[in-house]
């Protein structure tokens, strides 16, 4: 079987059918949209080594290694994204998982230098991918299996739960606004002395119910009444 064999027909779509199909039509539909660009994928790999003719079983075998390979390079990327406390990957995650999978970013320009050229082949905005200098790459974090923090120090007792994985700490401390308006923090001031007196209330009722009430002065107003009256 050619590479150029790999039927068509799975984008075609039969009229009589439309308005029949369910849910679980569609999804397949996707799947071998997937399977189609994947096999396409794989055909031109094998015709870029020289082998112009596969088979078709070899061809299936192929194009599900390359969708687990795709898998597991997206579930790194998505990893160092959240690691970042992001929603949309960048470049460095990309890099970052390459690097974790033993791919060279330089490796990769060069492979895109030789083939840019070709028609198969779409090589556009090459200048924005920088090469990767090995001197100053930054090591990625372990996100899984993390064996420091499977061993705890003699001084702590080993029946205590483990700390968390040190990438949910490791983060950008991130400080509540303060406001500067006076007016503001006065009221926020008397709204605490309030609070604190009606808690102090609470106790004292809760405990001397049988003894004469204690009288409570709130001595943040007082103050702002002295303050009036100077």
């Amino acid at each position: 079987m050619s590479y150029k064999d790999i039927p068509y027909e799975i984008f075609k779509s039969d009229s009589t059918d439309e308005e029949s199909d369910t849910n679980s039509n569609s999804n397949q539909s996707s799947i071998d949209h997937i399977n189609y660009y994947n096999k396409n994928i794989v055909a031109k790999i094998y015709k870029s080594i020289g082998i112009n003719n596969v088979s078709e079983s070899v061809l299936s075998y192929s194009s599900d290694i390359f969708a687990s390979y795709i898998e597991c390079l997206l579930k790194l990327v998505h990893s160092y994204t959240e690691l970042t406390a992001r929603t949309k990957p960048n470049i460095d995650d990309v890099r970052l998982a390459f690097h974790d999978l033993g791919i060279s970013i330089n490796d990769i320009l060069s492979y895109m230098e030789r083939t840019k050229n070709e028609k198969s082949m779409k090589c556009e905005n090459l200048s924005e991918i920088k090469p990767e200098i090995d001197e100053f790459i930054v090591k990625p974090h372990k996100i899984i299996d993390d064996e420091k923090l499977d061993d705890f120090p003699d001084y702590i007792p080993s029946y205590l739960p483990k700390f968390p994985h040190q990438y949910t700490y490791m983060k950008t401390s991130v400080h509540p606004k303060r406001t500067e308006d006076l007016s503001r923090i006065r009221q926020l001031n008397i709204k605490q002395s309030r609070t604190v007196e009606g808690n102090l209330k609470k106790l004292m009722l809760h405990k001397e119910k049988n003894e004469d009430s204690i009288p409570f002065v709130n001595y943040e107003l007082l103050k702002i009444k002295q303050n009036r009256t100077k």
